[in-house]
């Protein structure tokens, strides 16, 4: 066993134990009244710094408004992600917090957002940390995906499992008898950001492809070697594209290796260097190219079409897939994305760029 696996284990062993003092130290059975015709104040928690997450669930905000208009959505979440909750969902207040807060973050937190109607939490095994703060909020329902937990009273886990992670917020909705509402995802518009994607791209009468080659964990990775293929394989189908990436400054260096190789037809935008940038340039793509990762959502909430590169992992595609009108989806034979038959996603490339 490696290193790695060991590390793991014990950390299993650590939280699992944890989580056993944390039910019974704050785990009482939560008594609260849900009201079903009226809501005042809903706290929902984002501590997951996840854009992707972010992203499937975007639509649930503006279902709670359109059902009760004067109803108050708190959200707890990071720093990283306090910006597009406060711009561009349909939320009141942000509320901020380490990813991993202390104890005494937690509870002056809580307080200041105690005894709401309705608490949402979709962890799908809560922490010794998440109950202490679902006991010293105190909200008269809480909705979670942990249904051995007494805390939560709209246990949504086993009545959602193996659905899209959508349908989770789509199943709460319901829940408050909410049926009339739309489902699309809200994708950030900065138009600040388009524009200056736009002046830098300069695309003439080409189309554009846009690759996102990276996603977290080195499982979601492709290699340079796969990249340089793939670039290769799409120039041989002399569709008359050019090339773009998103990608993170800490792997900047591989792209423009492969991007010096292939100035004719690849670009690495150097304004592209926010989520609203990466947003922006997808906007403007004829077909985006993407390991499973936010990019994805973001671009099936902007109906663009898609190539989507997944490892093996049936459980993670069946809450993460893609939901747009024209995709392919192209399944790794590793456990590792770099897997991928590049004739695959070549063949996918000319389907979908010849489709109207």
């Amino acid at each position: 066993m490696s290193i790695r696996k060991i590390i793991d284990k014990i950390r299993l062993s650590r939280d699992l134990i944890r989580r056993r003092i944390g039910i019974v130290l704050f785990d009482n059975k939560n008594s609260g009244e849900v009201d079903f015709n009226q809501l005042k104040r809903i706290v929902i928690f984002r501590l997951d710094a996840k854009i992707g997450d972010s992203i499937v669930s975007s639509f649930v905000y503006r279902g709670f408004k359109r059902r009760f208009p004067n109803v108050i959505i708190d959200v707890i979440t990071t720093t990283e992600m306090s910006d597009m909750y406060k711009s561009y969902f349909d939320v009141d207040n942000v509320y901020l917090s380490k990813k991993r807060p202390g104890y005494s973050e937690i509870a002056k937190i809580a307080d200041k957002v105690a005894g709401a109607d309705l608490v949402v939490h979709f962890s799908k095994s809560l922490k010794m940390k998440d109950l202490f703060f679902l006991k010293r909020l105190n909200g008269k329902a809480v909705a979670g995906l942990d249904d051995e937990v007494n805390l939560v009273n709209i246990k949504l886990g086993n009545k959602t499992k193996d659905q899209h992670f959508s349908y989770k917020y789509k199943a709460l909705l319901e829940y408050y008898n909410i049926t009339d509402f739309d489902e699309s995802y809200v994708i950030p518009n900065s138009k600040k950001c388009y524009a200056e994607v736009a002046s830098e791209l300069n695309l003439a009468e080409d189309n554009l492809i846009v690759i996102n080659p990276f996603g977290s964990g080195t499982p979601r990775k492709l290699s340079k070697q796969k990249l340089q293929e793939l670039i290769s394989r799409i120039r041989s189908l002399e569709l008359g594209v050019k090339i773009a990436f998103t990608v993170s400054p800490a792997e900047k260096s591989i792209i423009e290796e492969l991007v010096e190789g292939n100035s004719d037809v690849c670009l690495l935008l150097d304004s592209c260097h926010s989520i609203y940038h990466a947003i922006a340039l997808i906007s403007m793509a004829d077909l985006v190219i993407s390991v499973d990762t936010s990019m994805v959502h973001i671009a099936s909430g902007l109906n663009k079409k898609l190539i989507a590169l997944y490892n093996p992992d049936m459980n993670n595609y069946n809450e993460w897939a893609p939901k747009s009108d024209q995709f392919e989806v192209i399944f790794s034979k590793e456990n590792h994305i770099n897997g991928v038959e590049i004739d695959k996603v070549v063949a996918g490339v000319e389907l979908l760029m010849a489709a109207k």
